[in-house]
């Protein structure tokens, strides 16, 4: 059985460039805030150690803080 719980002693916040990788499961997540919102890049999780590494995450997504801004508008209609 695969073991995929989160495992937040494997977080590594960079504070100085607004990143945090978190482990989740067989996965690497980049929780990467910008000037404009946040971008969310999935990479497959690898041994520190391991010969092989990707170049480029398997799946990414973002946000604009204006998308934020937006849901929590009130609709006065």
């Amino acid at each position: 059985m695969t073991d995929r719980s989160i495992k937040l002693e494997n977080a590594r916040l960079d504070i100085e460039d607004n990143r945090m990788w978190v482990r989740i499961g067989k996965f690497d997540v980049l929780l990467n805030h910008t000037d404009e919102g946040i971008v969310v890049d999935v990479w497959p999780w690898v041994e520190a150690d391991s010969i092989i590494h990707p170049d480029a995450p398997v799946a990414s997504c973002y946000a604009f803080d204006s998308d934020a801004d937006d849901a929590l508008e009130v609709d006065e209609a």
